[in-house]
């Protein structure tokens, strides 16, 4: 069995059966257990409702990051 951390110990007791109905107080409570030196990032899992069966209850979305995908492309890379 893996070890856990206390400062992951104390992460769980304080997100223990937690729901959040906003996003502020999601924000919240992130800020809270943030304890180390790096820039985190953030999963966002959301029920939606929807039954994809119907045309008019497919999602369908394109997003775009603040910085592309970080690859930089030469415009004649393929004729080298």
């Amino acid at each position: 069995m893996r070890k856990i951390s206390r400062r992951h110990k104390k992460n769980i007791k304080k997100t223990k059966n937690i729901v959040c109905s906003n996003l502020e107080e999601a924000i919240k409570i992130l800020k809270e257990t943030s304890t180390v030196g790096f820039v985190e990032s953030v999963e966002l899992h959301a029920n939606l409702n929807i039954d994809p069966k119907y045309a008019d209850q497919q999602l369908r979305t394109t997003i775009t990051l603040p910085n592309g995908i970080g690859k930089k492309t030469d415009c004649c890379s393929f004729n080298k």
